[in-house]
């Protein structure tokens, strides 16, 4: 007899629930993760190995047919997937009713032969539109009724849990292509390579319909037909959209750009669509085990989606360049840079898919159809009207595939709203945690009063956020700075030589140089190499500062300050720059936190990890030394308040001094070495001030030492990153507003633990303030950048702590992070950020350019290091050791490299130069100009 369905009965039945009374709470079933995860793992590992096919069908298409040809088969296989869009929008209706594809079945049939019919006839005047021959649209009319069919056979098999029927489907695919496309593409070219496609695809759909459900599943479904379509319409929906987001790019580009253009950024798509395709299935195998409310299935599936993602962004961004050359051909090779983001973006785009998925099965198809549609008409609106480069193209597909991302986040499936605090709520709607005064080491932590099954919501949500920093901190739009070079030249000397290098010419503790070195001597100087120890130490930010934000303020504060710090433009940007910054907020943030896990637990541990935090701290930066001393000024406070208020400190005075010593050991051979340095650079005359600003223009407003304005331009860089001159007039013209939010923020509750905070963050500002007052090139954020993650905890605490509301403490928290994320974007992207120097592309431009005997001059002096990392083989020198005498026999040229223009003596000496270089009787017959860098050519 089947439930019942109206108002009446419901209510009815609500009633006697209500009245019965509730059992008494037993255990929870066992989560089987281990399952899970394996029934993940084998359709993924199908979905995968299909996907390599694929993409060795399309690598092999590439190598057979011209630019044009390939451009063609990429937009043909691009029209193919948004034909086939019902493949992964009608799977999803039919995983969550397998009845589905019976009852569509026929409908199906019929509909997808008209809309063949249809694609053929429309094709003869849209191909011209969409740069496609006449012939491709035909071929794909003929693929065009096995789509939708293919589809809901598919979705029957994952609703059935049919799963090794599903990855045969799947594997026959490729097969197919490989066998059919490799002698069809020879002898036919473009046509032929879209006709393998085309019968792949039917040999998957008479694979998936082998074996279909009997007629009692079908009429058992069939009984509640209107409560189904109600169910799988609006995730139909949604998925269409899904694919769009990831399809669309390339259509439009192949519109859009040149035929070269076109051909580069179809190998962008063809590579990101190893990422994307990898992870389609993950979603429909979550799709019945979501409607069930089984536990555990959203965590596989976002961990089977996560490793997928990020395996593949770490293996294109190993050595993106080898990998478009051998695969593509040294055409394609210009898009290189642009592999590793593209394929980020689709790695979002996967875990995204996840989110919607489970928020479908939930009942929430409808919000996901509508937020998966405006992104995907946001990102068509961004390509149409941005789109003029490969480049531009990627970074508006990277921007959608965030913002989905985000969105599906925030909607209420995993990482917002925070999981509800369970402890008793006081004033403001706090914990007694939250709302505690100080740091009191004698504070007790409240305790349930009955024990209550661990949440993993929040361990879901901070995998999320961590594999979406991770991600960002991937997507290296830059090339290797000033500094970075000098550092990757240390690093290969010998371990003695790179001591003796630091002791005689740096002013850096040797910390990061030693990590540096070791990575360099196993795995080589390659970008992504030698970032890799700060984009490890950025990433590990992320879970360090959930931790100590929960300490502080309680787990939604600590959710926020992850998510925060996940998307800030100024954590992303030194976590993507091969110096020891990011060590230096993570090294920050861990020696907050255990302060205060020491000073409210008094175990021994935590006194160790503080002393060596803080020596390692010091080890990194010597300026990190203020930070050392504020939180052992803090934790002397907080000793003798407690001592005051008569509570027993001996066990934590003697752990405090135990740090101390512990500390002061770890520094004593620091010391030697930092004396060496000191005596060594004052013997040379050069002090310790040798490094150039790294601002272009007067961004920085510092050089004559410490100002109101310089001041609010380094807080704004620490919390929004580094933009252009008249967005920085812009944002620090609101400083009121600024100090107005900082003194409601610490005006709220008592100030023990914000104040511990706040002094971390402020007091080394202040102390590099005076020093900047002797030393104006000493005042700037990089050096007290542990202002970075405290801030980020000040605002967490703000957006979660002034509301009881979880929905409302959301909507604060998420639309700071969308700021935040806005400032990523352009601190990225915006090629007038006076902080982005573009040597990259200018030494690429000149090494397209230049032939055997020519000669490239860079000024000023000390861009060698970079030079000859960024273009090895090219014959350079700085400017001032002479120009290359003319000679006629071989007729070479000469580049002139100039950089840091704004600073007096480096124009000086550029314009006498190129003097010097026509007066020797060359003639300028180029110019062109990159950010912060300009190229003459004289022939």
């Amino acid at each position: 007899m089947s439930a019942p369905t109206t108002a009446a009965p419901q209510a009815r039945t609500t009633r006697r629930r209500a009245a019965t009374p509730a059992p008494a709470p037993g255990p929870r079933p066992r989560v089987d993760l281990r399952r899970l995860a394996a029934e993940q793992a084998g359709v993924a590992g199908a979905q995968v190995v299909a996907g390599l096919g694929n993409a060795a069908f399309a690598l092999i298409a590439a190598r057979l047919l011209s630019p044009g040809g390939f451009a063609q088969v990429a937009a043909f296989l691009a029209l193919y997937l948004l034909v086939h869009v019902p493949a992964s929008s009608l799977s999803a209706g039919s995983a969550l009713d397998r009845g589905l594809a019976g009852r569509m079945r026929r409908h199906v049939v019929t509909g997808g032969l008209g809309l063949g019919v249809a694609v053929a006839i429309l094709g003869i005047p849209l191909a011209p539109v969409l740069g496609l021959p006449v012939a491709l649209t035909f071929v794909l009319a003929a693929g065009v009724p096995a789509a939708m069919p293919l589809a809901l056979e598919r979705g029957r098999l994952f609703g059935a849990q049919r799963h090794g029927r599903a990855a045969a489907s799947l594997l026959v695919e490729p097969a197919v292509r490989l066998g059919l496309g490799v002698p069809l593409a020879a002898g036919a070219g473009a046509p032929g390579a879209a006709l393998a496609v085309v019968a792949g695809g039917w040999a998957a759909l008479a694979v998936a319909a082998t074996g279909r459900a009997g007629h009692g599943a079908r009429a058992t479904a069939s009984r509640d037909a209107a409560t189904t379509i109600t169910a799988t319409g609006p995730a139909v929906a949604a998925f269409l959209g899904l694919a769009l987001v990831q399809n669309q790019d390339v259509l439009l580009a192949n519109a859009l750009l040149t035929d070269g253009d076109a051909g580069r950024f179809a190998v962008l798509s063809t590579l990101g669509g190893i990422a994307a395709f990898a992870t389609t299935t993950i979603p429909l195998v979550l799709l019945p085990r979501a409607r069930t409310g089984e536990r555990g299935a959203l965590l596989a599936a976002l961990g089977a989606a996560a490793a997928l993602g990020l395996g593949a962004v770490a293996v294109v961004a190993i050595a993106p360049r080898t990998l478009v050359t051998l695969g593509f051909g040294d055409r394609f090779a210009p898009v290189a840079g642009l592999v590793a983001p593209y394929v980020g973006a689709m790695a979002l785009l996967g875990v995204a898919r996840v989110l919607v998925a489970q928020r479908c099965a939930q009942g929430a198809g409808r919000r996901m159809a509508a937020a998966v549609g405006s992104v995907a008409a946001i990102q068509a609106v961004l390509i149409l009207a941005l789109a003029r480069t490969p480049g531009a193209v990627a970074a508006c597909t990277f921007a959608a595939a965030a913002l989905l991302l985000g969105a599906t986040a925030l909607s209420g499936g995993v990482v917002l709203p925070f999981p509800r605090v369970r402890t008793p709520r006081h004033r403001g709607g706090q914990s007694p945690a939250q709302t505690g005064g100080g740091l009191s080491p004698q504070a007790p932590a409240a305790a349930p009063a009955q024990a209550a099954p661990r949440d993993r919501r929040p361990l879901v949500a901070l995998a999320a956020i961590t594999a979406l920093a991770l991600a960002l901190r991937l997507v290296a739009t830059r090339g290797l700075w000033l500094d970075e070079a000098t550092s990757v030249t240390q690093a290969q000397l010998p371990l003695n030589g790179l001591l003796d290098s630091l002791r005689t010419s740096d002013v850096h503790p040797p910390l990061h140089h030693l990590v540096l070195w070791a990575i360099v001597h196993l795995f080589g100087t390659g970008q992504m190499v030698v970032r890799a120890p700060s984009i490890l130490a950025g990433t590990l930010l992320i879970p360090v500062l959930w931790a100590t934000g929960r300490e502080l303020y309680g787990p939604r504060a600590g959710l926020a300050a992850a998510l925060l710090a996940a998307v800030a433009p100024f954590a992303v940007w030194y976590a993507q720059e091969a110096r020891m910054y990011a060590f230096f907020m993570l090294f920050a943030t861990v020696a907050l936190y255990a302060q205060l896990r020491a000073m409210r637990t008094g175990q021994g541990r935590w006194w160790v990890a503080l002393a060596v935090s803080g020596a390692a701290l010091i080890w990194t930066q010597y300026f990190a030394a203020l930070v050392v001393g504020v939180l052992h000024a803090g934790t002397a406070w907080q000793l003798w308040q407690a001592h005051r208020a008569g509570e027993p400190v001996r066990t934590r005075l003697l752990g405090w001094v135990g740090a101390l010593a512990l500390t002061a050991v770890l520094l004593l051979p620091l010391a030697h070495f930092a004396l060496e340095q000191f005596s060594a650079n004052e013997s040379a005359g050069r002090g310790f001030d040798q490094s150039p600003s790294q601002a272009g223009g007067d961004v920085d407003g510092g050089r004559d030492g410490p100002g109101v304005y310089s001041g609010l331009t380094n807080l704004v860089w620490a919390i929004w990153g580094y933009h252009s001159n008249a967005t920085m007039a812009a944002l620090t013209a609101l400083w009121p507003a600024l100090m107005l939010g900082a003194l409601l923020l610490l005006g709220r509750g008592r100030p023990g633990r914000t104040g511990l905070v706040a002094a971390v963050a402020l007091v080394p500002a202040l102390g590099m303030t005076a020093l900047g007052v002797a030393k104006p090139f000493l005042f700037e954020a990089r050096y007290f950048i542990a202002l970075t993650p405290m801030v980020l905890l000040l605002l967490a605490r703000a957006t979660t702590g002034w509301t009881a509301s979880r929905t409302g403490a959301a909507l604060a928290t998420g639309a700071l992070a969308l700021t935040l994320a806005a400032g990523t974007a352009d601190q990225q992207l915006n090629r007038s950020n006076p902080r982005l120097y573009d040597f990259k592309g200018a030494l690429t431009q000149i090494h397209d350019q230049a032939r055997p005997g020519d000669v490239v001059l860079y000024e000023p002096d000390y861009l060698g290091d970079l030079v000859h990392y960024l273009q090895p083989g090219v014959t350079a020198r700085p400017l001032d050791q002479g120009i290359p005498k003319r000679d006629p026999a071989h007729r070479r040229r000469v580049f002139l490299m100039a950089s840091f223009l704004d600073q007096r003596q480096h124009a000086d000496a550029t314009a006498k130069g190129i003097t010097a270089i026509q007066r020797g009787g060359r003639r300028q017959t180029d110019h062109f100009s990159k950010p912060q860098v300009k190229v003459w050519e004289f022939r």
